[in-house]
């Protein structure tokens, strides 16, 4: 399953710059892409507010995460663990931008006048939209913040100030 997370339409800026800054930018912008989806699930938050706990850790997480030792790293992968959606982290690592190429769950989409990045984890539709059926809450993480508009309003104005 693809769920596309992200996608910008750019036609009015390509007549504004050359054909090799054309391509900068959007490779530029694939990259913010990256970064704010990263914010997000650190956030653990949407346009409309924190993201709903996991039920079942409720509980423990205030005592756990004090347990953990701050410098440790199996401490930091517990931590980890406790945070929503970073359970097993192939979900959020699907995001990374330091994963190179060789990333297996991210489609980089850059064509024509539109760039987009897109997960291929098999269980990212029901984490972002939610599934009344398996009483699952939504936890969306392919929206703008004003922030996100920002950014990528700014990083588009940098190319053409260039």
């Amino acid at each position: 399953m693809r769920l596309t997370v992200s996608k910008l339409s750019l036609p009015e800026i390509k007549d504004k710059l050359s054909g090799p800054d054309y391509a900068r930018l959007k490779w530029n912008l694939v990259a913010l892409l990256l970064s704010q989806r990263l914010e997000v699930f650190e956030s653990e938050s949407s346009v409309d507010g924190p993201w709903e706990p996991i039920k079942d850790v409720d509980a423990k997480l205030g005592r756990r995460r004090k347990d953990y030792k701050r410098d440790s790293k199996s401490g930091q992968r517990m931590r980890d663990k406790d945070k929503i959606l970073h359970d097993s982290g192939v979900l959020r690592n699907s995001f990374s931008s330091s994963s190179g190429g060789g990333n297996e769950y991210l489609r980089r989409q850059v064509e024509g006048d539109e760039v987009g990045i897109e997960t291929t984890v098999e269980y990212a539709a029901v984490q972002n939209f939610g599934s009344k059926k398996k009483n699952h809450p939504a936890r969306p993480f392919d929206e703008f913040t004003d922030d996100h508009l920002e950014e990528i309003n700014e990083l588009m104005q940098d190319h053409l100030n260039e």
